[in-house]
């Protein structure tokens, strides 16, 4: 029955507005074969005439019986094609992040335990790359937006945590070694920070190193990625499954940065 209504206030307007032409259809007819005298032959096939006109408009509108917009079956919604100027941009900002943190910076930094000294230049790309984010374009794809904005933000945690706990090592004029404050201390309080601090350390560099796999991965599910790029660690299925680590907002980040 509501369906039923709902066809009646639909098309009630468009049968009534019929029923009326019909109605002065016969009605003029009935007039013209009256004015004319209605003995003569012509007035007959004037008389037909506005009978078909009248049967005509008297017709049932067939189009109530197509389902209405409401009724149809909803098509499933598929992701647009990007447009190529779309593909160009994605691509450039993966190629430029790829060019600033090569395959072999991540693997260098996964590896570190920062227990001992290490070398400035291995957090070096990390420092470009943070510095970079306010000129670099941004992806206008979401899903490789939120990969760039993930790895931004775990290394926005990782540096702060960084400069905030490291010293150049005293043994090396050079100052291109690097070091955690309480590193070699002999107190066991001192000594329980260094542990405690090195740990955190390394959380911090494994989610950086985390984020750039889902970066990548999801480049290679999108087929963006530079010719000779490194194959992705992680499957492109199995990006951001796994949150890992301490996360910056991007509000903090870019104010940082600034």
């Amino acid at each position: 029955m509501p369906l039923l209504a709902c066809r009646l206030e639909v098309y009630a307007p468009r049968m009534l507005l019929k029923v009326w032409v019909g109605l002065i259809s016969v009605t003029c007819g009935f007039l013209v074969t009256w004015f004319l005298g209605g003995s003569r032959p012509p007035i007959i096939w004037i008389l037909a005439a506005f009978g078909v006109l009248g049967a005509i408009t008297l017709l049932p509108d067939r189009s109530w019986a197509r389902p209405t917009w409401s009724e149809r079956e909803p098509e499933p919604l598929r992701p647009a094609d990007p447009a190529p100027d779309d593909v160009e941009i994605n691509r450039g900002v993966v190629s430029d992040v790829l060019r600033i943190v090569r395959a072999t910076d991540v693997e260098e930094l996964r590896r570190e335990d920062f227990s001992s000294p290490w070398p400035k230049r291995r957090v070096e790309p990390y420092e470009t790359l943070f510095s970079a984010q306010g000129s670099m374009s941004r992806p206008l794809d979401l899903e490789l937006d939120l990969a760039l904005e993930t790895l931004l933000s775990q290394t926005a945690a990782f540096l702060d945590f960084y400069r905030a706990h490291t010293v150049a090592d005293p043994l090396v004029a050079s100052g291109e070694w690097q070091m955690l404050a309480d590193a070699g201390a002999e107190t066991t309080p001192r000594r329980a920070r260094f542990e405690r601090e090195s740990e955190q350390l390394r959380d911090r560099a494994q989610a950086v190193a985390s984020a750039y796999d889902q970066f990548v991965a999801v480049a290679a599910r999108r087929n963006w990625l530079p010719r000779g790029a490194p194959t992705p660690r992680l499957s492109p299925n199995d990006a951001f499954e796994a949150d890992a680590g301490p996360r910056v907002e991007p509000a903090e980040r870019r104010r940082r940065a600034g």
